[in-house]
């Protein structure tokens, strides 16, 4: 959790000038991250900021956000289930943990992006 302090900072430094609100509102979900509305508010309103170009990231970014890999890994689970397979540890371990790998990898994005 502490790193996410850096994702937030670097998120809502990203965002262009102009749009104080949407850079305010990143921020406050940042800071209440560890709170589900934290988190939510982060989520939506960085994939707002990055498809609506509000933010110095390419709209090609959304494919490595969060919400996606969030998505991805706790379908993963479902989706293996559905076909056959019995539920394992792995299961668990992906869908409990996607939202710390996802925020993880959004951030190794950010920084591979940056340089």
């Amino acid at each position: 959790m502490a790193l996410g302090f850096f994702t937030v900072k670097a998120t809502y430094l990203k965002i262009k000038p102009q749009y104080r609100k949407t850079c305010l509102a990143v921020l406050v979900g940042g800071v209440i991250y560890i709170a589900y509305a934290g988190m939510v508010l982060l989520i939506l309103l960085s994939v707002f900021a990055v498809l609506t170009k509000k933010t110095i990231l390419p709209q090609w970014m959304f494919a490595v956000h969060m919400i996606v890999f969030q998505l991805l890994f706790v379908l993963i689970p479902d989706i293996r289930q559905a076909l056959g397979a019995e539920i394992s540890t792995w299961d668990f371990v992906l869908s409990q943990g996607s939202g710390n790998a996802s925020l993880c990898i959004w951030m190794l994005a950010n920084a591979v992006w940056a340089n």
